[in-house]
């Protein structure tokens, strides 16, 4: 063989080589058996992929991957637990993916409020209640978790001032508050007259209250004028008849009778829904401030009152707003009732990546493992290809010589 035929041999074998590596890369991209896999996170949590949260993940593997090794990361809302991965529709076979389908497995949560890892919805809890009048009401069991609709109570010549969770009546019940763990309720009451001749502040903080409370010192007010004016004509009546000339000097005194009483002072929102109320004497001034303790207003008690708290004026930041505190202050020679908002407390809350509702991986780290195989075996044919180049080269190049040798 010439030399000019050992090099046209050469390059064709190189030219076969090349063609055979990007056989072998396409063959191992397409010849896998790919199965979507689709998971998906039920109420009470998200799924987590490097720091991605989701609420559904759809990813390909190869049939007979492990299961375990593919689930994503589960991320549990506030107060609730991850329980279980539940299968929707599947053909795996003792945790291996098989089959040609789409499989779909769902996370699923659970609430626990008390964290004791008891699923919520089957935990029940006693909230029992005492009157403090004459009614007998049955204890009732709900979930832990749930709200309670408390029962009505009355009791005669009474105001109710609302339902306590201690004895001491110290700790005001919040019905639209999650209850947790079997809970005592305790019912609060005050008389008329006690509240009459109380000059403390009585701040009433459900709207159903002090509209009772309204009704009562109105009819109050309406009996005590009645009896005043029924005074005054018999002080009349009485003076004529023990008149002996016929004529009698009536001195008229004009008495304030707004001065002896107590009105319910109602503060709501720019909404019209209720925040509180005040039951204060005639004449008590109060002063209201911002969340910076600036006073935006001050009135006096004159009478029944509805006083508007509009947010854009009396905080700065609406959303943060808890609570209006009420506070009685001795300046100089009177006593004042201020009233200040309450924000809540600035928690440091754990950042919360913004979640998407589908996160698809089909078409993005598939692609790059395959394109990944393929670089490995681009490298891998290549040194493969290089070994039987030299093999050759050394067969057509070397072999010839030592015949010439031995001729020579």
């Amino acid at each position: 063989m010439t030399v000019k035929n050992k090099i046209k041999t050469f390059f064709l074998l190189l030219l076969l080589l090349a063609s055979f590596i990007p056989n072998s890369i396409s063959y191992a991209d397409e010849g896998g058996n790919s199965i979507k896999v689709n998971f998906v996170a039920e109420t009470g949590g998200l799924l987590d992929h490097n720091g991605e949260l989701a609420r559904s993940i759809t990813i390909s593997v190869d049939s007979g991957t492990p299961l375990d090794s593919i689930y994503p990361e589960v991320k549990p809302d506030d107060n609730y637990k991850f329980k279980e991965w539940k299968t929707a529709s599947s053909s795996s076979e003792e945790g291996i993916i098989v089959g040609n389908m789409v499989q779909e497995y769902r996370a699923v949560f659970y609430p626990d409020f008390n964290d004791n890892n008891i699923d919520d919805t089957t935990e029940k809890i006693k909230v029992s209640f005492e009157p403090n009048n004459d009614q007998k009401i049955d204890p009732i069991e709900i979930t832990v978790g749930k709200m309670v609709e408390v029962p009505e109570v009355k009791k005669a010549d009474s105001i109710f001032l609302g339902w306590f969770t201690d004895k001491e009546m110290n700790n005001q019940f919040e019905p639209d508050s999650p209850i947790t763990k079997d809970t005592t309720l305790y019912a609060k009451w005050d008389d008329m007259d006690s509240i009459l001749s109380n000059k403390n502040v009585l701040v009433v903080r459900e709207k159903d209250v002090s509209n009772d409370i309204e009704k009562k010192l109105n009819e109050k007010y309406e009996q005590t004028i009645s009896e005043k004016e029924k005074s005054i004509e018999e002080s009349k009546k009485k003076a004529n008849e023990t008149s002996t000339n016929g004529f009698v000097e009536v001195k008229r005194v004009f008495e304030n009778l707004n001065a002896s009483s107590s009105y319910v002072i109602k503060y709501q929102n720019e909404k019209g829904e209720f925040l509180f109320s005040l039951v204060l004497p005639y004449g008590k001034t109060i002063e209201t401030y911002n969340d910076n303790d600036i006073k935006i207003s001050e009135n006096a008690v004159r009478q029944t009152s509805t006083i508007n708290l509009d947010s854009n004026k009396y905080l700065t930041n609406q959303s943060n707003l808890d609570y209006y505190e009420v506070k009685t202050v001795q300046e100089n020679a009177r006593e004042i009732v201020k009233i200040f908002p309450v924000l809540k407390e600035e928690k440091v809350e754990e950042e919360k990546v913004s979640y998407k509702d589908h996160i698809d991986l089909t078409n993005s780290e598939t692609t790059q493992a395959k394109n990944e195989l393929g670089s490995l075996w681009l490298i891998f044919g290549g040194l493969i290809a290089l070994v039987l180049l030299g093999i050759i080269a050394y067969y057509i190049f070397r072999k010839p010589k030592k015949l010439n040798q031995e001729g020579e």
